[in-house]
């Protein structure tokens, strides 16, 4: 009795079990790398994807031809992006799985005319596609033409940009991996603006190749301009972005002579009321090496050191009110400095947030203070150029 019991049971299990019902053979699967989101010509959008090549990576494992493309680009137009996605399967054979994605280019044109919030709403909604992402704006050509270019310069062009993002973030500081869910948070959050980096593809006589341009500044989802070099880097330096970067100081009457490498930066920011008026206090704090030396300087004296330290404070201040007086003139909060006084200050926040963008923040009060420390020299203790006429 115990054993058709069993049996039963062990029956029951087996219609209880589910199958994959939604399975998806890897040859019959298409997978997307990158989406890159253009105005349409007959409709509102036209929508680009980069799909895996898999005869292009079966060729190069096989000891074929290295010519053969690693991805492929499809496109489709739509009234919104669920209904182009879904037009470009007319021109696949396989099912497009978004899974992989990492990467949603724009171009500067639709961004700029149209703004980004329709469209991050649909993409939002797709389970499938990574809110980790990486999101850009591409410059002087449309998100197709970008996907397609940056095929044919690298064998996965997504991957690329990504690369491309990761180390001007750890070394230059100038931009920072921004992601799909951040800009979305950012789009949501109260006394905060959008901002996203730009790439554009660079001929060198005649030789091309993917580059990272400057960092695109919203209000209210829609692109108003551009910043780059120093005032974004200004930028990053509040946000607490800048992972390393070098500072180039003056010494002994010669420009540029001294390279401060920086790294382990933070930031931190609290607003205050004064007379009734908000003001945001911005402290960094960051730790450096010496990076470069052509100067006859005596590394050794801590009254120097005390001088470089100075120097890069006050260059670092410098990049940050700059930064910030530029995007006053902007009139866009890239900053946040309206979320931290919303959470900070709600009171006060009531006061100011119904004019913040036109008249609050282009007139806002902040102080900022840099703290950096040198900690090391390096392999050298003293310059080459020193050692040298210490021996003549």
């Amino acid at each position: 009795m115990k054993r058709i019991i069993r049996i039963i049971c062990l029956l029951s299990i087996v219609f209880l079990l589910s199958g994959c019902w939604d399975v998806r053979e890897l040859n019959e699967t298409g997978f997307v790398t990158a989406i890159g989101i253009d105005s349409g010509q007959s409709k509102k959008l036209n929508v680009s994807v980069q799909v895996i090549n898999p005869s292009g990576g079966s060729s190069m494992l096989s000891g074929g031809s290295s010519n053969a493309m690693s991805t492929l680009s499809y496109s489709a137009e739509g009234d919104n992006v669920f209904e182009a996605t879904r037009k470009i399967s007319k021109s696949i054979s396989r099912q497009l799985h978004y899974g992989h994605t990492v990467l949603l280019a724009i171009s500067e044109e639709l961004a700029r005319t149209e703004g980004i919030v329709h469209i991050l709403d649909g993409i939002e909604r797709d389970n499938e596609l990574r809110s980790s992402a990486s999101i850009i704006l591409t410059k002087g050509l449309t998100a197709e033409q970008f996907l397609h270019t940056g095929a044919l310069l690298d064998r996965i062009g997504a991957m690329k940009v990504k690369r491309l993002l990761n180390n001007t973030e750890e070394i230059l500081g100038e931009n920072s991996d921004g992601r799909l869910y951040q800009v979305i948070r950012t789009l949501t959050s109260p006394g905060r603006e959008a901002w996203i980096n730009g790439f554009k593809i660079q001929d060198d006589r005649g030789a091309k190749y993917t580059i990272a341009d400057g960092i695109g500044v919203f209000r209210h989802g829609t692109l108003i301009g551009w910043i780059d070099n120093e005032t974004s880097r200004g930028v990053l330096w509040t946000l607490g972005k800048v992972k390393s970067t070098l500072i180039s100081l003056d010494y002994g009457g010669e420009k540029k002579n001294i390279g401060i490498e920086t790294y382990r930066t933070q930031a931190k920011m609290k607003a205050v009321s004064k007379n009734g008026k908000p003001v945001i206090h911005i402290v960094v704090k960051a730790q450096a090496n010496i990076g470069e030396v052509d100067a006859d300087v005596d590394l050794l004296d801590p009254m120097v050191i005390m001088e470089l330290e100075k120097q890069a404070n006050a260059a670092i201040k410098e990049e940050i009110e700059s930064s910030i007086k530029k995007l006053q003139e902007m009139k866009s909060d890239i900053y946040g400095f309206g979320n931290v006084i919303h959470q900070g200050q709600p009171k006060l926040w009531k006061k100011v947030a119904a004019d913040w963008t036109d008249r609050t923040f282009p007139t806002l009060e902040t102080v900022v203070t840099v703290d950096l420390h040198i900690h090391r020299l390096g392999l050298r203790t003293n310059p080459l150029i020193r050692s040298m006429e210490e021996q003549e």
